[in-house]
């Protein structure tokens, strides 16, 4: 549960199609008025359906609970945080140019579908967040980096929740939200890991505790493992730096 305090609203909700019961998650909202609250919706695809339509449906219920915290006029200061637990099953297209690339490395070919896979494609989520009075401008994107250890902390610090940092993981990126460009106030690396297999990685280079290594900016699809091709990149500083990270964090 929640640790927020006593004047604070918490309610959750499961449910495994749209209408079932996101009338309860918009009743709920609307008897708040004014106070605050705290809604945490989990909304699985349906199974009985195409992959499309259930995405549809998740479409058009956060365009609902958009709409219904407009009606109750508590949209601009309210924080809206969208993401998923994992990656798309369905293989998209894949826009990608790079001007340079290290010799041995070739073009990437065709995206391929990445759900349970632990590669930089697999780890990547949708991470959509709406706080109008913090995020500086509509549209506004960021390449920076977020684990989903730092959730809970960029809570805390938006509610003003008395915990020491000392006492939780991961690290607010309230200053990403806010447009803060200092790259001192953001993660710089994020950690995954399943069943025995590990992967961190920074903004360039990812690291496999079987010790593969792949540049991302010009390999998103990881199919050149820099530790056995002959090749001319030459931070061979940062391979080393993540290696010395997965040994502290992911043995």
């Amino acid at each position: 549960k929640w640790p927020f305090a006593e004047n604070w609203t918490q309610q959750s909700f499961g449910f495994s199609t749209h209408g079932e019961k996101a009338s309860q998650s918009f009743d709920f909202m609307k008897n708040q008025g004014s106070k605050p609250f705290v809604l945490y919706v989990n909304f699985p695809l349906d199974k009985n359906k195409a992959y499309t339509s259930s995405v549809r449906d998740l479409d058009r219920f956060m365009g609902e609970l958009q709409a219904n915290l407009i009606k109750n006029k508590v949209y601009k200061k309210t924080v809206l945080i969208f993401t998923s637990d994992g990656a798309s099953k369905q293989v998209g297209q894949f826009a990608f140019k790079v001007s340079k690339r290290p010799s041995g490395v070739k073009a990437p070919e065709q995206a391929r579908a990445n759900r349970h896979k632990l590669n930089d494609l697999g780890v990547s989520v949708p991470l959509i967040i709406s706080a109008p009075f913090l995020i500086p401008k509509n549209g506004y994107y960021t390449t920076d980096l977020v684990d989903s250890s730092d959730f809970f902390p960029t809570i805390k610090e938006l509610c003003g929740l008395r915990i020491s940092n000392h006492q939780i993981d991961g690290r607010s990126f309230v200053k990403t939200l806010s447009g803060d460009l200092n790259p001192l106030t953001k993660r710089s690396w994020i950690f995954s890991e399943s069943k025995n297999e590990k992967m961190i990685r920074d903004w360039e280079y990812v690291y496999y505790n079987d010790k593969k290594y792949f540049g991302l900016k010009y390999d998103p699809l990881q199919s050149h493992n820099l530790n056995k091709i002959r090749h001319n990149d030459k931070l061979a500083g940062a391979r080393d730096r993540l290696k010395m990270l997965m040994k502290r964090v992911g043995s």
